[in-house]
């Protein structure tokens, strides 16, 4: 048996150039404060990406 990883799985079910994340996530757990959580700790990482030299 083959998994997926969350980010694998986001791309197949529509999030595929930044677009679509929020149903993509949503499919895979259907919690709306999941979506949020993830795209919130996704935030973070991109903006201590963004100020790192």
């Amino acid at each position: 048996m083959t998994r997926s990883t969350p980010p694998r799985t986001y791309a197949t079910r529509g999030a595929r150039d930044g677009h679509g994340i929020y149903g993509a996530i949503f499919t895979y757990n259907h919690a709306d404060w999941y979506v949020r959580k993830v795209l919130d700790q996704a935030n973070a990482y991109k903006a201590v990406q963004q100020s790192t030299p």
